[in-house]
């Protein structure tokens, strides 16, 4: 493995060129490994803040598009009203 890539459980790896940040690579392991039927409102809210604080909206926003459908739409609509309270 190269030192630009990043393994991750299950054997994928995700080189870091592709992602702009490792927080939505993060979000997506972690929402597969928990399953889309189990996830509960504390993961939700643990979501929302982890988008709150997360610096660069603009690469959060491309990798969030990046992330399988499921998880694109649950994470979605948290990026576009960071993105609007930024507006603001």
């Amino acid at each position: 493995m190269s030192t630009d890539e990043k393994s991750f459980s299950r054997g994928l790896f995700l080189p870091t060129s592709i992602n702009k940040t490792m927080l939505v690579p993060l979000l997506v392991q972690a929402l597969k490994a928990i399953g889309k039927e189990n996830i509960e409102n504390e993961h939700i809210e643990q979501i929302k803040l982890l988008i709150h604080r997360e610096p660069d909206l603009n690469a959060l926003k491309k990798d969030a598009a990046k992330a399988p459908d499921w998880i694109r739409k649950m994470i979605e609509p948290f990026v576009n009203k960071r993105i609007e309270d930024e507006l603001d």
